[in-house]
């Protein structure tokens, strides 16, 4: 077995995936922003430039007997490139023969509306027939742009290896930075919603083309190509693409489509699984969608070989995903309700890419872990095991002469089933139900700490409520097993969700050691998000307005440091001050009860004594009485029992309300919008060919209307 890499980097960064699913952004992002966004967190990721001839030798081996057709040659030489060129290359690869059984489609005016992107040539199978932007079906896409907008440098063939090293591939300039861009979210938008390991595209700059292949590591990318003067290399990739099986485009061959029977039966199981949501929320039948499904054609079944001993074959059917995210690179996680085909049971399958680096475990190994020694409140792992054949292959290229600075995380092809699901904790039916949850998953956290396991990815995401009201925490694929020595790099990287990070971790990004006491702040910032975001209906819309706009500044502020790293949590270090701005008791005592506000003031005063500035309350007399020093709030902190001493207390106490009634069946009073880019709606607002266009202001109407009801029934299929 080859010896596992150092950890590069840290592995979370304020990333678009995993920052936009609890986003309280009360805006909707304009395209430009979201692009800014997507440019930040692939920088460096593209490998280059590599020799086109290793590219289709390393990438697309040729089959044996399978010649070029000719003619070609003449048909590149004589394509028209200045106007009319999707049109022009499209008919010239249909005269070619080059790719006889695939379908090339002038997309350029044809958005994709589910993702508002549109390629300028998107590549079908050639039984689709489809004439505009289609993400679920596309083979590959294509892509033009004019020389100026070559998202990519390449350096003088004679640079030395040392200097290549620190050469920045990608073209740093506006217009470089767009094109970047626009073809990493195509392979987003395509790793989205395909069961894809890899796929390819081709840009074309000028009258060069580059050929790309994307993997969850980042992408590989060749030298520039005059096409017309060597035809022979871009007939080369179309021909030998066109010839390949669907294992060697990269479709993900554990992925089958269910029989009709095993899609009923999953249909049956889905809808009974939604009844008893709604029943354990106190409601009915009646209360949830007409339809908790996709259409047929959405369903697909899942193959997992567990890594134990007997390598049992296991298969799981399901539909969409109930969330993915939504980065090209990444572990590109994405969560399903499945039907065990075997025992007939639904069961939680997690498709993820799990990193390969010194210091992290398998998630199932994990699992097996936390059962051994009995840690209560966490599912229960069914099988799990890694994808064979289906690992990054992008780090492999980092060491190779021609290949300038990268920072690139290996990644391999994982798949986890647990037995034992939960509603998301936005469906908590009341305030004190949230509270038992949080007790139940705080103590699940201290039991696995005791068993030599850190979570470090405690989240809004990361714990279930079971239909008898209870806590699971999950996800345990970012832990740490703290008597293992692991790299520095291991022990600092940044792990979590960006919203309910610590604020140690947030000002201080990359220095600081993830500490016990971290996750608990997570769980205050769990605690505060949903009390918060769920509750404030009882207010006006100038006050709930004022709440949304703190809760933005506290769970979402980043700033990009000159490292090319994010910091934050400015807001929550103020709100640890004893004479905190945010958040004031007479505000959140407008639409929170005694006992739920107590319970937040309580949690918060333990980390205090943290982040207190302790040099501008020196004109304060007796401050130290009622402030414990620095060391004494760490020592308490080095277990959850404060914690758990409060919610129990509380717990025990009256003045319990049932104050989420007008909350229930997933349809919290207030919710964010979602954050997707700005609606084209004509040349002069098409974000894909103008990349310096101005932002639009961001306004907040003083309309209710403009308060975002949630439609969301429950949360099956949105994140």
């Amino acid at each position: 077995m080859s010896q596992l890499p150092q950890l590069k980097s840290s592995p979370v960064n304020n990333k678009k995936s995993s920052t936009e699913r609890f986003s309280t952004a009360t805006r909707t992002v304009p395209a430009n922003e979201d692009y800014i966004q997507l440019i930040k967190e692939m920088r460096s990721q593209f490998v280059g430039p590599m020799p086109p001839n290793t590219f289709l030798r390393t990438f697309m081996p040729k089959s044996e007997g399978n010649r070029l057709p000719k003619g070609y040659h003449a048909l590149f030489a004589d394509l028209k490139i200045e106007k009319g060129f999707e049109k022009n290359f499209i008919q010239a690869v249909r005269e070619s023969g080059l790719c006889s059984g695939l379908l090339f489609v002038d997309t350029n005016d044809q958005v994709d509306g589910n993702f508002n992107r549109k390629p300028g040539i998107c590549v079908y199978k050639s039984d689709h027939e489809w004439a505009k932007t289609n993400f679920p079906l596309m083979e590959f896409h294509i892509e033009r742009k004019p020389d100026s907008y070559d998202p990519f440098h390449d350096p003088p063939q004679d640079m030395k290896r040392s200097l290549r090293e620190k050469y920045p591939f990608e073209h740093n300039t506006v217009n470089g930075d767009h094109s970047r861009e626009q073809i990493s979210s195509y392979a987003a938008s395509q790793f989205s919603v395909q069961s894809r390991a890899f796929t390819f595209s081709l840009l074309f700059v000028g009258k060069f083309v580059r050929f790309i292949r994307w993997d969850r590591a980042g992408a590989v990318v060749t030298s520039r190509i005059d096409w017309r003067e060597k035809p022979w290399c871009l007939a080369s990739f179309l021909w030998r693409f066109g010839h390949s099986s669907d294992n060697d485009r990269g479709y993900d061959t554990s992925v089958s489509i269910p029989t009709q029977d095993e899609i009923l039966r999953t249909k049956a199981a889905l809808r009974q699984r939604a009844i008893d949501v709604a029943v354990a929320q106190g409601g009915s039948e009646k209360d949830i969608l007409t339809s908790i499904y996709s259409s047929d054609d959405t369903f697909r079944k899942f193959r997992v070989v567990d890594d134990g001993p007997d390598r049992q074959e296991h298969f799981f059917v399901a539909s969409v995903p109930q969330w993915y995210t939504s980065s090209p690179t990444g572990r590109g996680t994405k969560g399903y309700e499945a039907l065990d085909v075997a025992t007939g049971k639904m069961v939680y399958l997690k498709d993820t890419w799990r990193y390969v680096a010194l210091g992290f475990e398998k998630e199932g190994d994990t699992y097996r872990l936390l059962e051994e020694k009995k840690v209560q409140r966490i599912p229960h792992r069914v099988c799990s095991g890694d994808i064979e054949g289906q690992e990054t292959r992008t780090h492999e290229f980092i060491k190779q002469k021609w290949c300038c600075r990268v920072v690139i995380q290996r990644h391999h092809h994982y798949r986890l089933v647990l037995g034992d699901l939960g509603r998301p904790l936005s469906q908590y039916t009341s305030t004190k139900e949230l509270s038992q949850v949080m007790l139940d998953t705080i103590e699940a956290h201290q039991q696995a700490f005791n068993a030599g396991v850190l979570h470090q990815d405690i989240s809004g995401g990361n714990i279930l409520i079971t239909d008898d009201g209870r806590g699971l925490l999950i996800d345990w694929d970012l832990s740490r097993r703290t008597e293992l020595a692991v790299p520095a790099a291991r022990l600092k990287s940044r792990t979590g969700t960006w919203q309910f990070m610590a604020c140690a971790r947030l000002l201080d990004p990359g220095n600081k050691t993830h500490e016990f006491w971290h996750d608990l702040e997570s769980f205050f910032h769990v605690f505060l998000y949903y009390t918060i975001l769920y509750q404030a209906s009882r207010i006006s819309i100038k006050d709930r307005l004022t709440i949304l706009t703190q809760m933005e500044q506290y769970f979402d502020s980043s700033i990009n440091r000159l490292d090319a790293s994010d910091s934050g949590g400015k807001t929550k270090l103020n709100f640890f001050q004893p004479f905190a701005t945010d958040f004031q008791e007479s505000d959140l005592s407008k639409f929170l009860h005694e006992t739920t506000l107590g319970t937040i003031f309580d949690l918060r005063d333990l980390f205090v004594p943290l982040y207190a500035v302790r040099r501008a309350m020196t004109n304060f007399r007796n401050m130290d009485a009622f402030l414990p020093s620095l060391q004494e709030a760490r020592d308490r902190l080095k277990c959850s029992k404060p914690l758990t001493d409060i919610l129990k207390s509380r717990l025990q106490g009256q003045g319990w309300t049932d104050d989420r009634s007008d909350g229930l069946f997933g349809k919290p009073p207030v919710q964010k919008k979602i954050k997707r880019p700005a609606k084209r709606k004509g040349k002069d607002t098409d974000l894909d060919n103008k990349p310096d266009q101005k932002k639009k202001k961001s306004r907040v109407s003083q309309d209710a209307s403009e308060i975002v009801v949630s439609s969301l029934v429950l949360d099956i299929f949105n994140p």
